[in-house]
């Protein structure tokens, strides 16, 4: 739901009450609460650091005009990308979205703001919650979509959190019966980037919890990965990859994500080879750049009684 500034006022009013109902939803979920708090932590009151749907005072304080305005500001042909995908006349879709959207502005867009990125040693945000249940990611800052190091980064992710046979399921999940569950992924935005690990445990554990995963991490730091566990990380994370592109919408985000980050494209296969030529010692090397107490990131959602116990552990060795 969004708030269409061409409605008349009255439907923009229902539009602004359901917006604030989902809001209030939308608090009432830590896993997705906590993905917020650290953002917050990472860019501060920036744009990249500020929630996209904004705050209930702002949402309830614009009026119709303010969308209308912003509307005419930023939404510019030099801002649009159009991605179609699936059977479909390629001459006729052109010539529709000549004809629909032709009446956008081609103004020069605004200036893109510059965030510097300053880090000296780890960084938490606690948002207390009362919860039976403390939400987690641990973020390390890494670089943007464009570096040649992507496809070392989404395997590293994959070796250590993605999957039930990766490393942080198998320790967290199998062996400590730690979390309700744990992840490791990639965020790439167009000139910054986070290497995350996201976990869900009893607010008790939190220490414990954050120990074992910094742990793992140094792990992948100070001893390169087997052949074998490389091999079954690409092949874990090609599959994924093409069983994610089998749907037109799929394929056709997959293209607009690219054009968006990078202003250029690579087809699946394309991708398949960058993947296929990372080696363990790049593995090693990634992690040795990444996983740095400058660059250590920890947001938390729960009812933590000792805030200074996580504090303590948030510390690489």
């Amino acid at each position: 739901m969004y708030l269409n500034p061409t409605v008349p006022a009255p439907e923009l009013e229902k539009e602004r009450g359901v917006i604030l109902q989902e809001l209030s939803m939308y608090e009432d979920q830590p896993q997705r609460k906590v993905e917020e708090v650290l953002m917050d932590l990472l860019y501060g009151n920036t744009p990249f650091g500020r929630p996209i749907i904004g705050t209930k005072e702002n949402i309830k304080r614009f009026s119709r005009k303010d969308f209308i305005d912003y509307r005419n500001k930023h939404y510019l042909a030099s801002k649009t990308v159009v991605v179609v995908s699936g059977n479909v006349n390629s001459g006729f879709v052109e010539k529709e979205i000549k004809k629909y959207f032709s009446d956008l502005p081609t103004r020069r867009k605004p200036q893109e703001p510059i965030f510097k990125e300053k880090q000296s040693s780890p960084a938490i945000k606690i948002h207390q919650k009362k919860t039976d249940q403390t939400h987690m990611i641990m973020a390390f800052r890494v670089f943007g979509a464009g570096d040649k190091r992507i496809p070392a980064l989404e395997v590293l992710a994959t070796i250590l959190g993605q999957g039930m046979s990766s490393r942080l399921f198998q320790k967290m999940r199998e062996e400590m019966g730690a979390c309700y569950y744990v992840r490791a992924g990639v965020d790439d935005y167009s000139k910054y980037g986070i290497f995350t690990i996201a976990t869900g445990t009893e607010a008790k554990r939190g220490e414990e919890v954050i120990k074992a995963l910094l742990e793992e991490c140094q792990m992948l730091r100070d001893q390169v990965v087997s052949k074998e566990e490389l091999e079954k990380a690409k092949e874990h994370l090609l599959g994924g990859m093409y069983m994610g592109l089998e749907t037109s919408d799929a394929l056709g985000y997959f293209y607009a994500s690219q054009e968006l980050k990078l202003g250029k494209l690579k087809t699946p296969e394309e991708v398949e080879k960058t993947v296929r030529k990372v080696t363990a010692k790049d593995i090693q090397v990634l992690a040795k750049f990444i996983f740095k107490n400058e660059s250590l990131n920890l947001a938390v959602v729960g009812n933590i009684h000792n805030q200074s116990a996580l504090k303590k552990a948030l510390l690489l060795k």
